[in-house]
């Protein structure tokens, strides 16, 4: 399913917070990947200009703001990682690897990868049909006007 950037943010942030079963596709992953990257990055520039910064007491802490961003982008990120996972064939706990370096090299792999194009262990397929660029009516049929 080619997931458009406004449709995969309501899906990863509304539908499925923090939903660890099914599939997640490719652009559903890596648009909302995208919108994390640049909500945290707004959210440092807000604290940057906000706060008062002192040179001497520089601290490579999160901000407030910024902070509490990453605490609500967690959870929905999370479940998106552990998703891509399933549409590629892999268990969620291959997630682990992340903390050991290297593996993220790996899971980039894997997160970039076609998924199952037939059912897996994880659920259907992910398939949408894009949106009809012709009105219909309720019979399917063109809708002239």
């Amino acid at each position: 399913k080619i997931m458009d950037f406004e449709t995969a943010v309501k899906t990863c942030v509304m539908q499925k917070y923090f939903t660890l079963k099914g599939r997640a596709s490719r652009s559903e992953f890596w648009w909302f990947y995208l919108f994390q990257v640049i909500f945290i990055l707004v959210a440092y520039m807000q604290d940057f200009t906000s706060f008062p910064f002192d040179e001497r007491n520089f601290s490579p802490v999160i901000s407030l703001i910024s902070g509490l961003v990453a605490m609500a982008l967690f959870l929905p990120g999370w479940g998106a990682m552990v998703r891509r996972l399933h549409d590629a064939g892999y268990s969620g706990w291959w997630l682990l690897l992340m903390f050991t370096g290297i593996g993220t090299f790996v899971l980039i792999a894997w997160w970039a990868s076609k998924g199952d194009s037939g059912p897996n262990l994880y659920g259907d397929p992910v398939v949408s049909l894009p949106p009809s660029p012709v009105p219909t009516a309720e019979d399917g049929s063109p809708k002239w006007y």
